[in-house]
């Protein structure tokens, strides 16, 4: 869901840039970067005896969550299994990705690995500078909903916002330094919200 966009309307002349970052595979992206695994390595994160989260390479070999571990092998005897009973790794991880998304503006932490960034501010600053990349299309609110027709400048503006959030935070955190667990997550995710923007661009054009 990394990417995913939310216009919620707070007053009658004013729409809000509300972005929602859900790292995926969380505890499986921190236990990877602390233990220097390469991406293509399969990993799963256990406690007791079930897999709790796992990455795609283990997930192509048909590893899943909530697998006991003995049948998660028996697919992939590649798979190297890290214990995550110990969840201050994750903790930590999470509160140093909330930190770094601060810079974008206020948050909300809904799990250790969701987030809700209201970027309304930055968003605006980016679009009125005319920072948009070229060729970029946005929905306007008559193709989502026709109910909403007559509200066509007021959601455009927020959906507009949106995207040039999506992309301030994907240019920031690109820019930073791997150099924490939480800082190499969220630019890991960014990536994924670019994406995200430039397919909605071609889905519109």
């Amino acid at each position: 869901r990394a990417g995913s966009f939310l216009l919620q309307e707070t007053t009658p002349m004013k729409a809000r840039a509300i972005v929602l970052l859900d790292l995926d595979y969380f505890y499986c992206q921190v236990e990877m970067l602390r233990n220097g695994l390469p991406a293509e390595r399969p990993v799963a994160v256990t406690q007791k005896f079930l897999v709790v989260t796992c990455n795609y390479p283990a997930r192509s070999s048909g590893v899943a969550k909530l697998m006991r571990t003995t049948e998660a092998v028996a697919r992939c005897p590649d798979l190297r299994l890290i214990a995550g009973e110990d969840l201050t790794p994750y903790r930590e991880a999470s509160d140093e990705a909330m930190q770094a998304l601060r810079a974008f503006g206020p948050v909300q932490r809904v799990g250790l690995d969701e987030f809700f960034i209201d970027v309304t501010a930055v968003a605006e600053a980016r679009a009125s500078a005319g920072a948009w990349a070229p060729g970029t299309h946005v929905h306007t609110a008559a193709k989502l909903s026709p109910a909403r027709a007559p509200r066509t400048a007021r959601w455009t503006c927020g959906q507009r916002a949106a995207a040039a959030a999506a992309a301030t935070v994907a240019a920031v955190a690109a820019t930073k330094a791997a150099a924490t667990v939480g800082v190499a997550v969220v630019a890991a995710v960014a990536a994924a919200v670019a994406a995200a923007v430039a397919a909605a661009a071609a889905a519109a054009a």
